[in-house]
């Protein structure tokens, strides 16, 4: 099994063994990943200056969380393990082959949520216990305080471009607890987090290779963006449909 697989496993198990299963409120998250990175944008110098590389690409993220919250307040804290994968591939007709450049990434997040709309409530959330307006009971704003452990590579790709890097980020989102019973709540959720500082040794080439990625840097900032659902559940609760 890979390194990085390795510390994922390791890490899960943490979790597993904190959240107390059967007694405690816990979720699973999946989620489509967009990039934009500044320093990673280039125009490959062939015949017609095409295609354009924006790395790190589009891709996916799972995520598993436990959760708690303050006693008299609507804040809710939810510490999450994450693993998200993310590709792009070029190729033109001036180039004999197609390369593929990929990104993984092992998160650890603490997701805040803030339900601004209800914020003295003293509702049983994020299930639905107790009756009221979805939308002030539901609605918040996370804020998300975290570190990425990134892993850079490109298949075929004339050089070495195997990397490793670790960077802190923050992100701030969107979302709304939609309670189906009181075991379960699913939450759309929308999110944009921010990576000031990312590298990747190597990416920029050095001029004499098959193929060059012009003004590309070797570190940049990066903005990943977000949006998908959570799944919420509370075994502890006597489940009432």
């Amino acid at each position: 099994m890979k390194p990085y697989l390795l510390r994922l496993l390791f890490l899960v198990l943490i979790l597993i063994s904190l959240l107390r299963v059967g007694q405690a409120q816990w979720g699973v998250s999946g989620y489509y990943l967009q990039h934009q990175a500044e320093g990673w944008t280039s125009t490959l110098t062939d015949n017609n200056n095409e295609p354009v590389i924006e790395l790190p690409g589009a891709g996916w993220q799972v995520g598993l969380d436990y959760w708690f919250r303050l006693k008299n307040k609507r804040v809710e804290f939810l510490p999450t393990l994450s693993y998200s994968t993310a590709e792009q591939g070029q190729s033109s007709s001036s180039l004999s082959k197609d390369y593929r450049f990929t990104t993984t990434q092992l998160g650890f997040f603490l997701h805040t949520n803030f339900y601004l709309l209800d914020f003295s409530g003293d509702c049983d959330c994020p299930t639905f216990s107790k009756e009221g307006p979805t939308f002030r009971k539901g609605l918040f704003v996370q804020v998300s305080p975290g570190i990425g452990y990134y892993r850079f590579a490109a298949q075929d790709y004339p050089i070495d471009l195997d990397d490793q890097h670790l960077a802190p980020g923050i992100g701030l989102g969107l979302g709304l607890d939609l309670g189906i019973s009181d075991l379960i709540t699913i939450t759309p959720m929308l999110r944009a987090t921010y990576y000031p500082s990312v590298s990747w040794e190597g990416l920029p080439g050095n001029g004499d290779d098959v193929i060059n990625l012009p003004g590309v840097s070797e570190t940049t900032t990066l903005w990943q963006y977000q949006a998908g659902l959570r799944i919420g559940f509370r075994p502890d609760k006597k489940r009432r449909w």
